[in-house]
């Protein structure tokens, strides 16, 4: 991905790049980068506004290795993520991954949106060969208590 030194086209490349998400419609957003993360609203918020925080979603946070995507923003996005969609089709898989374990796959590293009967759950992450929920705790334990 190249380097920007605007954070919005660099949260904008990242989401075309890695999730196939059509740049014209990235546009809509109004997106607040902060130090740590950028936020994604679907009206300007106005510079007269004071927050603890910007409104809208949190779209991703800044780790060492880029952006890692949320997976409330991911979910937003739902059927427009045309690449990097990881299909999980077996419920004991999904269970497995809700539980906090790992599922070996052949997919190269990096994110991923984690989809079920096609339905965008949320952020994965695969690393060597091991693929990862990265859902928040309360998301997983919701989850959890409609799969058999």
């Amino acid at each position: 991905m190249p380097a920007s030194h605007d954070p919005r086209d660099e949260t904008v490349a990242f989401f075309v790049e890695r999730f196939g998400v059509d740049r014209a419609v990235l546009s809509t957003f109004f997106l607040s980068p902060g130090p740590d993360d950028v936020w994604a609203a679907t009206t300007d918020p106005g510079s007269d506004l004071q927050t603890v925080r910007p409104p809208g979603l949190r779209a991703a946070r800044r780790m060492r290795g880029g952006l890692k995507p949320t997976s409330t923003f991911l979910r937003a996005l739902g059927p427009l993520i045309t690449a990097s969609r990881f299909e999980i089709t077996d419920q004991d898989v999904l269970k497995r991954l809700l539980l906090g374990q790992s599922e070996e796959t052949t997919r190269p590293d990096g994110y991923v949106a984690l989809v079920y009967r096609g339905d965008v759950l949320g952020c994965g992450s695969v690393k060597a060969g091991h693929l990862r929920a990265l859902l928040p705790t309360g998301q997983r334990n919701e989850l959890l208590k409609t799969v058999p």
